[in-house]
């Protein structure tokens, strides 16, 4: 029996090195071989490109060069090269995949990256990036994800296209770029956000645009509507304000959604110059005069 396991004992020791430097070398052919190398960048979408990080692709190859498919409208080609540093001698098994996709998470335009390979030669390559949804400000403005992540392109005048969210305190140091900005006023704001644009189809509510949210009092949260639509004419290019509180539960969100949907048949009801403002938060909805 000892004469056996000294025999097993034995042969392990005498096969780990054969082992080690096998597995050496089949890492380093597939580091060096030319076949693997990633040569080039190609900007298209994939189908294929929604499988889940690091899975392998075992598909023919289109091309023989190698290639790294990306989507992203904000970082050109040669950026995803360069964060990567992925250059002409840099193999697909080389990369490494969480790393990488860790890098370009780095980028605050970037939600999230997932990397793929596809053998024997290709790199696809998918973000999703943060979409603004909003703006802050107080020197300069700047927008933000749902998230309330701060993303780069601050203006010293506000932003066209994007509601206002005012408010909240800002510190004395600007926001910095890529960082969340902690503030539950500023997550109640985007929450109402959230719970605006789940408005679809025939409940949609196209006719009015969200200029600005004051957060201030999140007990009684004011929202400023612009009116544009030609069966309110007599509110169209008007602001109406409105006044909510952010609901508690799915009961309280069903009831201020009814609501918001009757604003299209209370305005027609009044002048806009008698309106002070509109208040949805109680039971009933009050209309308060000038």
């Amino acid at each position: 029996m000892k004469k056996r396991l000294l025999k097993i004992f034995l042969i392990v020791i005498i096969s780990f090195p054969a082992i080690f430097f096998f597995t050496k070398s089949v890492k380093s052919f597939l580091n060096s071989h030319p076949s693997f190398k990633i040569k080039e960048i190609v900007t298209s979408y994939p189908s294929y490109a929604k499988a889940s990080e690091g899975r392998q692709l075992f598909l023919s190859a289109e091309a023989r060069r190698a290639k790294a498919e990306v989507t992203s409208p904000t970082y050109t080609k040669e950026e995803i090269k360069k964060i990567l540093n992925i250059d002409e001698q840099t193999s697909i098994f080389s990369l490494n995949l969480k790393k990488a996709s860790k890098r370009l998470e780095e980028k605050p335009e970037i939600k999230k990256a997932v990397i793929i390979r596809r053998f024997p030669d290709t790199l696809i390559i998918q973000l999703k990036e943060r979409k603004a949804v909003a703006q802050i400000g107080a020197r300069r403005y700047f927008l933000i994800d749902e998230e309330g992540v701060i993303l780069p392109g601050a203006k010293n005048f506000p932003f066209v296209n994007f509601p206002l969210i005012e408010g909240i305190d800002f510190p004395l140091s600007e926001p910095k770029i890529g960082r969340r900005y902690i503030s539950q006023n500023l997550y109640s704001g985007l929450s109402i956000i959230k719970f605006l644009s789940s408005f679809r189809g025939r409940n949609s509510l196209r006719e009015f645009k969200l200029k600005k949210i004051n957060v201030k009092d999140v007990k009684n949260i004011l929202l400023y509507l612009q009116i544009d639509s030609p069966n309110l004419s007599a509110w169209s290019g008007k602001t109406v304000l409105i006044k909510i509180n952010i609901p508690e539960d799915n009961e309280a969100k069903d009831a201020l959604k009814k609501k918001v949907k009757l604003l299209k048949e209370i305005l027609p009801l009044h002048r806009p110059q008698d309106v002070k403002y509109i208040d949805l938060r109680f039971k009933d909805i009050m209309v308060g005069k000038k």
